[in-house]
């Protein structure tokens, strides 16, 4: 299971799935794969793992810096939901 929560070729749908196992390793994973769906980011951004928590972010912070100013409009408004979930 941790090779396919690190995959970025894995299907969104897998993503979310494994977004809400027990294990809180696998769900750290999911959270940093730039695959990862933005609802599965939203369902993260609540965990109880520190290090899921983090992981979303360090994912978060990763993707806008290497975003073109074109994207960032749209990328950055989902970020900023998953940022105030993490804040509460």
């Amino acid at each position: 299971m941790r090779l396919l929560a690190a995959d970025t070729d894995a299907w969104p749908e897998m993503l979310y799935y494994l977004a809400g196992v027990d294990d809180p390793g696998i769900r750290a994973l999911v959270a940093e794969n730039s695959a990862t769906p933005f609802q599965a980011d939203e369902t993260l951004a609540r965990d109880e793992s520190p290090e899921v928590r983090s992981g979303l972010a360090r994912k978060l912070v990763t993707r806008l810096d290497g975003m073109k100013p074109e994207d960032a409009a749209a990328a950055a408004e989902s970020a900023r939901i998953v940022l105030r979930r993490l804040a509460e």
